[in-house]
């Protein structure tokens, strides 16, 4: 999803500083390039070596992440990750400021420093790659950008082989590697005890530094969720989300991957006041936002959840007429202008079955949409529509004039 802002003026300053691999010797020499956040807390080395490249993120000192491993395996060509030579590196400072469409604050301050590597391979065919990365207060992230280059022009990435070597057995917050739903419970483990997992996962250091893996301007590219590394305890990589043939991102150069957020804080609060991600997000493509009028709501959904109700009808129906009124009583007396309903529509018996099919203009019996809507506009209260698809996109185009119409 793109950030959703403008960018009027503001504070901005960009101070860009180049070095060729002979300009820095010294570094050049070690294979070893840190970055380091605008207040100094928070740092992210980059190494290169024969057989590797790596990063390590590190937090008033103390190591969160170990080197962890950095590259690309692709169906028809070698992997990118050996031998990858540094060609030179770019820095810069940013800090600019801000005006989102909504949200916490009326202004949000983007500061970061970036560096760019420039890498090449060694040998044959002696492919190019960038990795960005960017350091800020409240975080870091990075992201790979694969440039147009000779005999690149198409590519097909089977594995991502960024990888995230914690450094410690962290306590972590996480929810299963499921790619179909976002909607389990989080579960609170050791991360040695973490299987394969979504992001976001919140951790704990066991000196109260949080973090929070994720990522930012994800367009054009497969989801990303963690894998252990089998035979270690606190090791995963970057699994993408297939595709049906089992590659997990077909594109063509130039291409950018999206950024890997690591957002750092030390306290839990830090990480929900953290703008990282939106920073790293492109930029809103809307000219006019003024239709845009953000609002609470309340929903009958997570009821079906937990087992407590259901999506379909029956003695157990969660979107009733009595229920969403009683909804809709509790939205006018808290000053919630919206009530969001899932289920009232018949086709959920169908749901995450071969053939998923729903309608969108017929509701079931226990549930009277012009009573509902009629009782909540005397109540102050709207009613949100709730469309599921269940994937079945050609069935939705089908139904949407009428659905919209409705």
């Amino acid at each position: 999803m793109g950030k959703a802002h403008l960018r009027p003026g503001g504070i901005f300053l960009v101070l860009l500083l180049v070095f060729g691999s002979a300009a820095c010797s010294e570094e050049a020499d070690s294979l070893r390039f840190a970055l380091d956040s605008p207040n100094g807390l928070v740092k992210i080395l980059f190494r290169t070596e024969a057989e590797k490249s790596t990063y390590e993120v590190s937090f008033a000192g103390k190591t969160l992440l170990n080197e962890s491993a950095l590259g690309f395996q692709f169906k028809h060509m070698p992997p990118l990750k050996e031998n990858l030579r540094v060609e030179k590196v770019e820095r810069r400072e940013v800090d600019e400021s801000w005006q989102p469409v909504w949200g916490e604050e009326s202004r949000i301050r983007n500061h970061f420093r970036e560096m760019t590597v420039y890498l090449r391979e060694g040998q044959e065919p002696g492919r190019r790659l960038q990795i960005v990365f960017r350091a800020y207060n409240d975080g870091v992230a990075f992201r790979y950008v694969l440039p147009k280059q000779p005999g690149l022009d198409t590519l097909e990435i089977t594995s991502e082989e960024t990888r995230f070597n914690f450094a410690g057995n962290y306590t972590a917050w996480w929810i299963p590697a499921d790619w179909d739903s976002y909607e389990h419970l989080y579960r609170e483990t050791p991360l040695s005890e973490m299987p394969d997992a979504n992001t976001p996962i919140t951790l704990m250091t066991p000196d109260s530094v949080y973090l929070s893996i994720h990522e930012a301007a994800l367009t054009d590219y497969a989801g990303m969720t963690l894998k252990k590394i089998p035979g270690t305890q606190h090791e995963f990589k970057c699994d993408l989300v297939p595709w049906p043939d089992g590659v997990k991102v077909k594109g063509k150069t130039p291409l950018k991957t999206p950024w890997r957020t690591i957002q750092i804080a030390d306290r839990p609060g830090g990480l929900i006041e953290s703008h990282l991600i939106l920073n790293l997000n492109e930029p809103c493509a809307l000219k006019d936002v003024s239709w845009i009028r953000p609002m609470k709501y309340v929903g009958i959904w997570w009821g079906m959840h937990i087992g407590q109700w259901t999506w379909y009808a029956g003695p157990r129906h969660g979107a009733t007429t009595d229920r969403t009124k009683q909804y809709m009583d509790f939205a006018a007396e808290h000053g919630i202008p919206a009530v969001l309903v899932e289920g009232w529509n018949k086709g959920w018996e169908s749901w995450l079955r071969q053939g998923t099919k729903f309608s969108f203009t017929e509701s079931y019996p226990d549930f009277d949409l012009e009573e509902v809507v009629r009782y909540g506009r005397a109540k102050g209260v709207v009613l949100i529509g709730h469309h599921e698809t269940g994937g079945n996109v050609p069935d939705y185009e089908r139904q949407m004039e009428a659905a919209m119409s409705l």
